[in-house]
């Protein structure tokens, strides 16, 4: 029991342990960012597709000039077309994609104008 009460600890294992809480912090935050980063990438491959998908349609709109409004669903949301006569002009149009997942979340969105 004596040799119990009179151990001293070392200042050096002190600093071991500060050090090693030090590093594993570290690494805890490093994790954290990387794993934040993977969660984001998902979303950004999803908004990707969605772009491709919209100029993928515009294309085929303007090569069938097919210029009504319309709602087509997909797999993995909707795409919202709307089109209307661009202030007033007889022959140009303003064409309004947006695609949608399906929360209802916009993904992506453009407009651009047609000139008949």
């Amino acid at each position: 029991m004596a040799l119990l009460i009179d151990y001293k600890l070392k200042a050096s294992m002190m600093l071991e342990a500060l050090i090693a809480t030090i590093v594993v912090a570290i690494s805890f935050g490093l994790a954290v960012s990387v794993y934040s980063n993977v969660l984001r990438s998902g979303d950004l491959r999803n908004k990707l597709k969605a772009q491709l998908i919209l100029n993928n349609h515009a294309i085929e709109m303007k090569t069938e000039k097919k210029y009504v409004d319309d709602k087509i669903e997909y797999d993995n949301g909707s795409l919202i077309q709307k089109i209307s006569k661009y202030n007033g002009t007889g022959n140009v149009f303003q064409l309004s994609l947006t695609f949608t997942d399906k929360s209802g979340k916009v993904l992506a969105a453009q407009t651009e104008l047609i000139v008949e």
